[in-house]
């Protein structure tokens, strides 16, 4: 009778939703994954382009620590008087000095992202420039490394300004093969590492 009637109208009441939801339902579901993956595609890219870029500026300071040792190294007037300082006046002291921290301070203004430059002459009769030309003897067997992360150049004293931690590349001065000084370049960690102090963000996606 009447309730076999609509028993059997409910069932295809469901019948028909089901038709249309399970459907719609499964569409709903590959729209909705394939949109994640598309996305999750994307923030892969993104950060494989920041981590290239990264490399990319990190492999330039490094160039620039080169470039700056070869100049060095070819300024046959600062090898010569840290060699033999013995040789000048006192006014061609002073005037050496003055045009060797002229040259590193045009350095650090050509590349802003450099921290310090600076030399230490063997020679401790050469008098010091404060705070581009200074003495060996304040440089312990630690300062001297190649590489240093998170350095202090603690021979600064109280001027905490200048001892901020930074990446610092030491580099021998020869002449004649004699070791004759050091350079010193630093530039600071978060310029060194920008991505690592001011790290890009990426939105992230979770598929379960």
């Amino acid at each position: 009778g009447y309730n076999r009637k609509m028993v059997f109208s409910k069932k295809v009441v469901l019948i028909n939703t089901l038709i249309v939801i399970v459907p719609l339902f499964i569409l709903l579901s590959i729209i909705t994954v394939n949109s994640l993956r598309r996305q999750v595609l994307s923030s892969r890219r993104a950060a494989e382009d920041t981590v290239q870029i990264n490399v990319s500026q990190i492999n330039e300071k490094i160039n620039t620590f080169n470039l700056i040792e070869t100049m060095i190294n070819a300024n046959e007037n600062i090898r010569m008087f840290f060699i033999s300082p013995e040789g000048y006046t006192e006014d061609e002291v002073i005037d050496v000095l003055l045009t060797q921290t002229t040259i590193l301070e045009s350095i650090s203004r050509i590349t802003p992202y450099l921290y310090s430059t600076r030399l230490f002459p063997t020679n401790a009769i050469i008098p010091e420039r404060w705070p581009m030309i200074l003495q060996e003897s304040r440089l312990t067997e630690n300062d001297k490394q190649r590489w240093s992360l998170n350095y202090r150049a603690n021979y600064m004293g109280y001027q905490n300004g200048l001892k901020l931690p930074s990446v610092c590349t030491t580099r021998e001065i020869y002449k004649n093969h004699k070791l004759i000084g050091y350079l010193q370049i630093a530039v600071r960690m978060e310029d060194f590492f920008p991505s690592v102090y001011n790290p890009p963000h990426f939105d992230s996606y979770e598929c379960k």
